[in-house]
C-alpha cells in the first residue's frame, strides 16, 4: 500500500493543506509546534481510525470550526487499484461525530481492519515500555485489530462480556453470573491463543532489532504474560479454574478479576524489567524495535509493507543505525517528520516537505540529510 495523496481540512492546526506522495521516504522537516506530528497523525487516523495522540476526536477540530477532515488516496499494490479513505468529524458540544466512507461507502473503524494499514513509531511509544500493562495490552490489541477484522470482533465481544459481568457483579446478586462466566472463558481463551501466536511472531524480530537499535549484544526478551497460561486445548480449563480462585475475591472487589483484560507484556534485558530498571536509552530502543518488529509481522502477514511513519524517533540514532533502520523498509513507503536536516544522502527517493505554522509545502526532491 502506498499513500498518494492527502487532503486536510480543518484538521489540528492544519486549516488547509494538499499534498501528493511518490515512492520511497518522505521528509516532513520543520521546528517544534509546526505541525509534523499532527500530519503523521492524521494519515496514521485515516489508514487505522485511531489516534496516537487524541484521547477525544473533537480535540482534532481545529479551534474554531465545526468539522474536521482527512482524505486519503491509496494505491494498493497488491489489487492494482486506487482507494480512498474519507474521515470527516463533526463537532458536537464536547465531543464529535465520525462519519468514514472508504470508496465512497459508508463505514466504521472496522471497515479499515484487515487492510494494508500504517505502522506509527513516536516519541509516546516510550509509555508502551514504561506505562502500566493496559498500555501494552493496547498496543497488542491494535497491532491484531489492524491485522484481522476477526480479532477486532472478538475483542469487542470479549469487552462487552466483561463490562456486562461486572454490572451483575456491582449488584452484590452473583445467581445469573454462570453464563457470563462461560462467554468469558469462551471468548478469553481464543483471544489468549491470538495474542500468543503474534507475541511469538514479534519477539524473535523486536530483539533482533534491539540490538541494531542499542548497539549492544545484551538480548531484549519479550514475554506474553497472560492471566490464563497454558495450551490452546487447556485454556479453557484454566480459566475457569482461575475463575473458581478469585470468587470471593471478585464478591468483595465487585469486578472481573482474571481475563485477559489483566494480561501484560514482560520486557527484559539481560534479565532485568526494562520498566523497572531499564536505563532511558535501553526502554527508547525497546519501544522502537517493538514498532519495527510490527511492522515486519504485518508485512509478512498482508505480502505488502504497510506504510512506515517514524515522527522524529530517527534523530538520535547515528547515521550506521539509521541506515540500518530504513534499510528495513525495502520497497516500502516511510514518511520522517524530523525537527532538523542537516548533510548526509540516502541511497534511495527523497521527497522533501517543510511544516511551518499549520502550513507545508513540498520544497524539493533533495538527498536526506543527516539530523542534527
Amino acid at each position: 500500500m502506498k499513500v498518494r495523496t492527502l487532503t486536510l481540512r480543518h484538521f489540528r492546526n492544519y486549516r488547509q493543506a494538499d499534498l501528493a506522495f511518490g515512492e520511497g521516504l518522505h521528509l516532513v522537516f520543520g521546528a517544534n509546534a509546526q505541525g509534523k506530528s499532527n500530519l503523521l497523525e492524521a494519515l496514521h487516523l485515516a489508514l487505522t481510525g485511531r489516534s496516537a495522540r487524541a484521547g477525544r476526536d473533537v480535540d482534532l477540530i481545529a479551534f474554531g470550526a465545526e468539522t474536521a477532515r482527512v482524505r486519503v488516496g491509496l494505491e494498493q499494490e497488491r489489487a492494482g487499484r486506487l482507494e480512498e479513505v474519507d474521515l470527516v468529524l463533526l463537532r458536537e458540544g464536547e465531543r464529535a461525530l465520525r462519519r468514514l466512507r472508504v470508496n465512497g461507502i459508508p463505514g466504521t473503524r472496522r471497515a479499515l481492519s484487515g487492510r494494508v494499514g500504517s505502522v506509527l513509531a513516536a516519541p509516546e511509544d516510550l509509555a508502551v515500555v514504561t506505562g502500566p500493562p493496559a498500555l501494552r495490552r493496547r498496543f497488542l490489541d491494535v497491532a491484531l485489530v489492524q491485522l484481522s477484522p476477526a480479532y477486532h470482533d472478538l475483542l469487542a465481544r470479549y469487552l462487552r462480556v466483561v463490562e456486562q459481568r461486572n454490572r451483575l457483579l456491582r449488584t452484590g446478586r452473583f445467581e445469573g453470573v454462570e453464563p457470563w462466566d462461560a462467554q468469558l472463558v469462551d471468548l478469553g481463551a481464543r483471544l489468549t491463543a491470538r495474542r500468543r501466536a503474534f507475541v511469538e511472531r514479534l519477539a524473535p524480530r523486536a530483539a533482533a532489532w534491539y540490538a541494531v537499535l542499542a548497539g549492544r549484544e545484551e538480548p531484549l526478551c519479550v514475554e506474553y504474560a497472560p492471566a490464563w497460561a497454558g495450551s490452546e486445548e487447556a485454556l479453557p480449563a484454566v480459566a475457569e479454574a482461575a475463575l473458581r480462585a478469585v470468587r470471593r475475591a471478585e464478591a468483595a472487589r465487585r469486578v472481573t478479576l482474571t481475563g485477559p483484560h489483566r494480561d501484560d507484556l514482560r520486557l527484559a534485558v539481560a534479565g532485568c524489567d526494562l520498566r523497572t530498571f531499564g536505563s532511558r536509552g535501553q526502554q527508547r530502543a525497546a519501544a522502537l524495535a517493538l514498532r519495527v518488529a510490527e511492522y515486519e509481522v504485518a508485512r509478512e502477514e498482508w505480502g505488502e509493507a504497510p506504510i512506515l511513519l517514524l515522527d522524529d524517533v530517527v534523530a538520535e540514532l547515528d547515521p550506521t543505525r539509521r541506515d540500518r533502520l530504513l534499510g528495513a523498509l525495502g520497497e516500502g513507503q516511510a514518511i520522517l517528520a524530523l525537527t532538523t536536516v542537516g548533510a548526509r544522502a540516502l541511497d534511495r527517493p527523497v521527497r522533501l516537505y517543510q511544516v511551518e505554522a499549520g502550513t507545508v509545502r513540498e520544497v524539493a526532491c533533495l538527498p536526506l540529510f543527516e539530523t542534527s
